[in-house]
């Protein structure tokens, strides 16, 4: 048994132990339990949704005859989300209370007003990758609500990660030898190629700073050949052969969208590369 059906067990065991509210719709899994990628470091994602108008008591009385810990208190995240973090026998437990208006918001968000924010990709993906524990048909229909990936969200998002902007900085602070600097650069720029390659193959982003890596890089097909490699070469190396092996990734993946989407125009984008920040004469 991997450790992705170990901690399932033990969420079986949980559910076992919650007294279950007849407002809940449905409890499910998400995160690398989920996706079946869990190891021994991972914890437990644990979403639940109700109806409207929950309550605190409601929400903290499902787990009253569980033995746990309570590590972060319930934090209200607006629209209808909660968050609260337990610890059961040593395993990290994330727990999600959504209610209906917030999933209605979500599909609105994301299906309607195209927003860019990574979090609504998230909960969208959450949903998808779902693995249900109690309310079935429930989360099927959620599931089938979210199942596309917008054409218009894909062409925004392609539009907005298309814009290197701070690229240019690259190697003004590999002169001053700025290595802080330098090094937050590489990060934003190898997440910024990331979310651009997703949007152009119309995937919903997994993780924020996309670890779990080998997996995420496995969801998506159009890519520059050898990506992970030469993501990792690059993070290991923040210095000039990092830069320009970087620098490659950027314009090869602005290349990609050029040849697979004619509707958009990214000429300036590509154009705006050639501008180095030079020093003054």
């Amino acid at each position: 048994m991997n450790y992705s059906e170990q901690i399932f067990q033990k969420a079986i065991e949980i559910l076992n132990q919650l007294s279950i509210d007849e407002n809940i719709n449905t409890i499910f899994i998400a995160g690398s339990v989920g996706r079946k990628i869990a190891d021994e470091y991972s914890d437990l994602e644990l979403f639940i949704v109700w109806d409207n108008n929950t309550t605190q008591d409601s929400r903290s009385g499902i787990l009253h005859k569980l033995d746990h810990k309570v590590l972060v208190d319930e934090i209200d995240e607006d629209d209808g989300e909660w968050i609260k973090t337990i610890l059961v026998n040593d395993l990290k437990i994330d727990i999600y209370h959504w209610e209906e208006r917030f999933i209605d918001k979500l599909y609105r968000d994301v299906f309607e007003d195209l927003k860019l924010e990574v979090y609504k990709q998230l909960a969208t993906s959450s949903i998808l990758d779902g693995k249900s524990i109690y309310g079935d048909e429930y989360l099927t229909q959620i599931k089938q609500k979210f199942g596309s990936y917008p054409g218009e969200l894909a062409i925004k998002s392609i539009k907005e990660y298309s814009f290197f902007e701070s690229w240019s900085l690259r190697y003004a602070l590999l002169e001053r030898n700025d290595y802080i600097a330098l090094l937050n650069l590489v990060n934003e720029t190898v997440l910024q190629i990331l979310r651009l390659l997703f949007a152009l193959n119309k995937v919903y982003l997994r993780s924020h700073n996309f670890k779990w890596i080998e997996y995420q890089l496995n969801l998506i097909d159009t890519k520059p050949i050898d990506l992970e490699k030469r993501l990792k070469f690059i993070t290991e190396n923040i210095n000039r052969e990092g830069v320009e092996e970087l620098d490659k990734l950027v314009k090869e993946s602005l290349e990609l969208v050029q040849k697979s989407i004619h509707e958009i125009d990214i000429s300036k984008e590509v154009e705006y590369l050639n501008y180095i920040r030079k020093a003054l004469n």
